[in-house]
């Protein structure tokens, strides 16, 4: 199994590389204004609006800090085939692990989010359930589309 590696805050996370279309530089967002859902803004990718999530706001409460290393990791969903990036911080590099069953926990947490823990010679690494996280966002998104549907604007 190939992962890619990133930080939140100071701990160590991976995404399968697997579901990982491509990895972007970090670009300005438009952003949210009120977002009910854990995506913070949108952005133009290759011609198509992509819905974008922050993973440290999400995962760690706080926002993530743009710095040189920080990337959108952009993967689709393959159910509605629509694109959607996540925010990650310090995205260093592929790691494959050859066993990862010999060395993870069960779930370290009540969040669908996070998945197992293993332990690698990089540390310990915490999976990110990245389907679960994909059809959750486009939900939230789909259904704030609706909510906007009947909204009306008083007339003179």
């Amino acid at each position: 199994m190939l992962l890619l590696l990133f930080y939140l805050e100071e701990n160590l996370y991976a995404i399968e590389t697997s579901n990982i279309l491509e990895v972007v530089p970090m670009v300005i967002l438009r952003r949210i204004q009120s977002a009910q859902s854990s995506a913070i803004g949108f952005f133009n990718y290759r011609e198509n609006i992509a819905p974008v999530v922050d993973l440290r706001a999400l995962i760690c409460g706080q926002p993530s800090q743009v710095c040189y290393r920080t990337r959108i990791l952009m993967a689709q969903n393959p159910a509605t085939s629509k694109s959607i990036g996540f925010i990650a911080e310090r995205v260093t590099e592929t790691f494959k692990v050859s066993d990862p069953a010999a060395k993870m926990t069960e779930s370290t947490s009540n969040s669908p989010v996070l998945g197992k823990l293993f332990l690698t010679e990089k540390g310990m690494i915490q999976m990110i359930n990245i389907q679960h996280l994909m059809s959750n966002t486009l939900t939230a998104i789909s259904l704030e589309e609706k909510d906007g549907e009947g909204c009306k604007t008083p007339s003179n």
